[in-house]
């Protein structure tokens, strides 16, 4: 889905972007799946998700990412890890290529507040493709109807979410607060 995409959108609600992870960071997201994964489980997903991070960085497209503000506050790993991701975080947000927003506790309400989302924009609309993450594994939708109805959702949450420099600020706050 990334790689044939153009552009990706991207909206969080759990854990930060898979792209913007670091190696602290990617193993305490992942260890939060029940049965917990083996050792070699985890540290395959890890690697992998390290690879990828590499791969769209050595090939990069436009991405932007929604981020609720619980995100920012979850502490995966702890706190100590948390604050690297989130320094992380702002050093990615000043790639030219990588928007991140965070859509912040006093918006009342939301669109697609139930699950994570990824919307991955083909050569033609028609190409184009949503990703539905839960704990059981992502859902591919690519039927006109569901498409529609998703970028409904992405154009709600863009209306919602801070600005670029308002999200930073948000994100330098939260550190600070650790």
């Amino acid at each position: 889905m990334e790689k044939t995409s153009h552009a990706l959108m991207v909206w969080l609600l759990t854990h930060m972007p898979g792209t913007c992870q670091t190696l602290s960071y990617a193993p305490a997201v992942f260890g939060r799946v029940l049965p917990p994964l083996p050792r070699h489980e985890l540290e395959a997903r890890t690697a992998f998700r390290m690879q990828r991070k590499a791969d769209l960085r050595r090939n990069p497209k436009p991405m932007t990412f929604f981020i609720y503000e619980s995100v920012l506050w979850t502490r995966f790993g702890g706190t100590q890890i948390l604050k690297e991701q989130l320094s992380s975080l702002l050093e990615d947000s000043e790639l030219p290529w990588m928007t991140i927003r965070v859509v912040p506790f006093e918006v009342e309400t939301f669109p697609g507040a139930a699950e994570n989302l990824g919307y991955a924009f083909g050569a033609v609309p028609e190409l184009d493709t949503v990703e539905r993450e839960s704990s059981q594994g992502p859902e591919y939708l690519d039927a006109v109807s569901e498409l529609t109805s998703y970028r409904h959702v992405f154009e709600r949450t863009e209306a919602s979410a801070l600005s670029e420099a308002d999200s930073r600020d948000m994100i330098r706050r939260v550190a600070g607060n650790l």
